[in-house]
């Protein structure tokens, strides 16, 4: 009897699907994680937002309407006591009754989470009570 040494092809296809399963759970894992990040940005910036807008609301009993689509309204921000937001991720905005709103760039988008661009429009909103909204998946409870 000739003893051979080496592994079956049955043992090669078994490891290779194990592999396969395993590669298959981590990419789910990790899937979104980038997005996250980008939204903590946005979590920064408005919870700053907010701050600087109930100080000014403190002080002068109303809340600034900014927009950093907006040309006109880059004075607005140093007067609230806080630097314009310079990102490509989001476009922020402030109305007169205190809500923060950071939505998701392209904002011609319709914030279906599918396609080539899933969250562009999305939205995630901070009121002037401190209670986060929007309908970006990833918006902060």
């Amino acid at each position: 009897m000739i003893k051979t040494k080496g592994y079956t092809l049955i043992e090669i296809l078994i490891v290779i699907v194990i592999l396969a399963v395993l590669a298959v759970m981590a990419l789910v894992q990790f899937t979104g994680q980038d997005e996250r990040g980008i939204v903590s940005e946005a979590v920064a910036h408005l919870s700053a937002i907010r701050q600087a807008e109930a100080g000014y609301n403190l002080e002068n009993s109303v809340y600034l309407a900014m927009d950093t689509a907006l040309p006109a309204d880059d004075t607005k921000w140093a007067t609230a006591g806080i630097d314009k937001p310079s990102t490509t991720n989001f476009n922020y905005k402030c109305d007169l009754a205190g809500l923060s709103t950071a939505t998701r760039q392209p904002v011609a988008g319709t914030c279906t989470l599918s396609g080539a661009d899933p969250y562009g429009g999305c939205t995630i909103t901070l009121t002037a009570a401190g209670a986060w909204g929007g309908t970006h998946p990833h918006t902060p409870t």
